[in-house]
């Protein structure tokens, strides 16, 4: 018996009990509820961070005022929302949204979503993500468990046998017809995506979104078609399939991360902002203290200008005074900030490997690398901000040096106005990275484990 023959004579079946119906009609109806409510959700985003960044620099360019006193009125930069994050937010509800400017403080990225919402702090958000990546699994799993215990139960798996059909043509066979049947579903939100990431002027990633979580729900298949030939009774098989969904799509990706958090713990945020407290106050090294430093820059600069006293020096010089100031305080905040950012790099790195005990990890992490929405993302968005916030910073400082404005001078809305806007520039190469690509072994290493597996316990479970 061949191949299409089972699976032509599988999906009949699946057919004429209207199982097919029953499931793509709710798929169908919690994917468009998702991608409504996720539709919403970034127009307002968009608009609402349009509109604050217009109001923040409408009022910039507006203000006539002391460089330095604009340093202090300072400015706002909100992280992009990508046409990708309508599909997996990711971190961007609970990484923040806002950069805040200001003279003399190192701000972090703010203002997160979650930080507003008790909800999705303890539930996440609904998105066509999450869907993708444990309801339908569920459906999968759940519909494909009986594959094999039912043919066992109505006593057809011995005919097939008699027919001259393989084990292992039975177990790929089955397998075949229930990844069609859900290929089939959900063909058609696939190419909706791939459309409208074509009208954005990208459809490689809308593609590659799609073939990561293909290649997961082959895995399902796979695995659910195990625990039927496995089993003697389709009660068994479910329940065994929903144990399992439970274990990795709840209880362990909760479990690792707590675990890698706790191998690799990160320095809490007062114990940071104090270290760059105490290394700006107290001096890093031998560099020496605030007001060392500041004596020792204020006699260079007497010499340099010729002068005996401090209060002899041009007004205008109290821009490199303060431009100093900002140097070292940008040193010490990049130091420590170095030791957090690899705290949080071995964490990603930990958590890459550790999707090779869990294939849903590795789903998630590649379907947010794709999305734009991973911590690559929001650590770029970070650096770039800050290498912004220091030149923004030395420009309105150094301003009053180079125009040799006399005390109390206000500079003219102009200036202020030609200053260079914030532009965010994605540069993480998403799935190409080396984490990328380990994710995608990640996975495809389970697929040829349970492949593998069925291969070698045909024998045993088709009986």
């Amino acid at each position: 018996m061949h191949v299409r023959t089972i699976v032509n004579r599988e999906l009949s079946s699946i057919y004429r009990e209207r199982t097919w119906l029953l499931v793509s009609s709710i798929t169908w109806l919690l994917l468009l509820s998702a991608t409504m409510l996720s539709f919403y959700q970034y127009q307002h985003g968009v608009s609402t961070r349009a509109a604050a960044n217009e109001a923040f620099r409408e009022a910039w360019n507006k203000q006539e005022r002391n460089p330095h006193h604009a340093a202090h009125f300072g400015t706002y930069l909100f992280k992009p929302i990508t046409p990708a994050s309508v599909f997996d937010p990711g971190l961007n509800d609970y990484s923040g949204t806002t950069f805040r400017i200001e003279a003399h403080v190192q701000h972090e990225v703010d203002y997160s979503n979650a930080q507003d919402s008790d909800a999705a702090m303890r539930f996440g958000s609904l998105s066509l993500a999450t869907l993708l990546q444990l309801i339908i699994p569920l459906f999968i799993g759940v519909t494909t468990a009986a594959a094999i215990t039912a043919e066992k139960e109505g006593g057809t798996l011995k005919m097939l046998l008699l027919a001259g059909a393989g084990r292992i043509t039975i177990l790929f066979s089955k397998a075949i017809a229930y990844y069609g049947l859900f290929s089939l579903i959900l063909l058609p939100f696939w190419l909706l995506m791939v459309l409208g990431g074509w009208f954005q002027g990208n459809y490689l990633q809308p593609l590659l979104i799609t073939g990561i979580y293909q290649l997961y729900y082959l895995l399902v298949v796979l695995l659910a078609i195990a625990v039927s030939s496995l089993s003697r009774q389709s009660s068994t098989a479910t329940l065994i399939v929903l144990a399992g969904w439970i274990l990795t799509g709840i209880l362990l990706p909760k479990l690792m991360v707590n675990a890698v958090n706790r191998s690799v713990p990160v320095m809490s945020r007062a114990a940071f902002e104090d270290s760059v407290k105490q290394g700006y106050l107290k001096g890093m090294g031998n560099d020496g203290s605030y007001y060392s430093r500041g004596e020792q820059f204020a006699r260079e600069l007497m010499e340099r200008y010729h002068v005996d006293t401090i209060s002899q020096l041009p007004a205008y010089l109290e821009g490199l005074m303060l431009q100093h100031n900002e140097d070292y305080q940008q040193r010490v905040f990049e130091h420590y900030y170095a030791g957090v950012a690899t705290t949080f790099e071995k964490q990603e790195s930990l958590l890459d490997k550790v999707s090779f005990i869990n294939p849903l990890l590795a789903v998630k992490r590649l379907s947010m690398l794709l999305a734009g929405s991973s911590y690559d993302h929001h650590h770029q968005f970070y650096r770039q901000a800050r290498h912004y916030r220091n030149d923004f910073i030395r420009t309105l400082n150094l301003r009053m040096v180079a125009s040799k404005m006399p005390e109390g001078f206000k500079e003219d809305p102009a200036f202020f106005k030609d200053m260079r806007p914030f532009i965010y520039q994605d540069d993480t190469g998403g799935i190409t990275t080396a984490r990328g690509w380990l994710l995608l072994v990640a996975l495809m290493f389970w697929i040829a484990i349970v492949a593998c597996g069925l291969f070698c316990t045909a024998k045993f479970s088709i009986h």
